[in-house]
């Protein structure tokens, strides 16, 4: 087998996320411009519930048939996010289904209703 991750690999996204972070914490910490972060706080409100909610939205997504042999999952790939090629497609059709998850979470915490362990 071919190893997927090398130490200079490791190292050198390491070390980026580590910048990357590093200027969040500044841009929203020490210039208090926070105003573009609701986005990612609608996601921290209700980690559970969205988690959850999208493991089994995929899991029925792959159940549900949209034909005799075709799930769902595949059906709606193939007939909207296919025509943008194979690796975009793909891209578009995983941010529609995080935003879809993403706006459940705004709902619930628009109406303040949080699922908490």
């Amino acid at each position: 087998n071919k190893k997927l991750w090398t130490s200079s690999f490791v190292m050198y996204t390491v070390g980026l996320d580590c910048v990357i972070l590093s200027a969040i914490i500044f841009v929203t910490q020490f210039l208090n411009k926070t105003q573009w972060t609701y986005f990612f706080e609608v996601f921290g409100r209700n980690p559970l519930f969205i988690y959850l909610l999208s493991e089994l939205a995929v899991t029925l997504l792959f159940v549900f048939k949209a034909d005799a042999k075709t799930s769902l999952f595949r059906w709606i790939y193939a007939h909207i996010f296919s025509h943008a090629g194979a690796y975009t497609g793909s891209l578009l059709f995983a941010i529609c289904f995080m935003l879809l998850c993403w706006l459940v979470g705004y709902f619930l915490d628009k109406r303040k209703i949080y699922v908490r362990v």
